[in-house]
């Protein structure tokens, strides 16, 4: 028998309120010190009504990078098919990253906080790096083989090592920032540049 829609709507409605506790609380306490019970009391759940939506409190909070991961690529597509100045493409993709950074600040300051001493969000970051990999890859592939960048590494291993990169300088940069959000986009547009066609355009 299927469910009828009032139910599904009332289920909606639940998971949505967990997931914005969660992201509420991450305003301000970290989420190793946060409690399944804190979380669904937070959203007016009981605490068995959690585990019905979300197996942990790291699959939640995946849940909630979701729509974070959508924004970053699409403020990466130009960048990823542009057929133009890949320098300017890379640009305009670092500035929308980094306002997309800055306005989950709390979210990431989280994970990043117990990235180092949790496996399973070590895994969550895994997953989600994964994600960029191949797109970035195959553009690397298919700058070379137009004759556009230079021979190197393979692709795939580059491409982990440059999105590396970005989200360690990002992280650093939401915590203690030391430039302003312009100098590091430039200066990742460099190391992307010179990494990828030899020099920066």
């Amino acid at each position: 028998m299927r469910e009828r829609p009032e139910l599904l709507a009332k289920g909606e409605r639940r998971r949505m309120a967990l997931l914005g506790a969660l992201e509420e609380l991450l305003r301000k306490r970290r989420l190793e010190d946060l409690t399944i019970a804190e979380i669904a009391a937070a959203a007016g759940v009981q605490r068995s009504g959690f585990y019905f939506y979300f197996p942990t409190k790291h699959a939640a909070v995946a849940e909630l990078l979701l729509e974070f991961a959508d924004e970053l690529f699409l403020a990466g597509e130009e960048f990823l098919h542009t057929s133009g100045d890949p320098a300017a493409a890379l640009s305009d993709a670092f500035e929308g990253l980094l306002d997309g950074w800055t306005r989950h600040r709390h979210l990431l300051n989280a994970l990043f906080d117990a990235r180092d001493g949790d496996g399973d969000v070590r895994a969550l970051f895994d997953e989600w790096l994964n994600r960029f990999v191949g797109p970035v890859a195959a553009l690397i592939a298919r700058e070379r083989e137009s004759g556009n960048a230079l021979a190197g590494p393979e692709p795939t291993l580059l491409a982990r090592l440059l999105l590396t990169v970005n989200q360690n300088a990002l992280a650093e940069h939401l915590r203690t920032p030391k430039v302003s959000d312009a100098e590091l986009r430039d200066a990742l547009v460099h190391v992307w540049m010179t990494t990828i066609y030899g020099a920066p355009r």
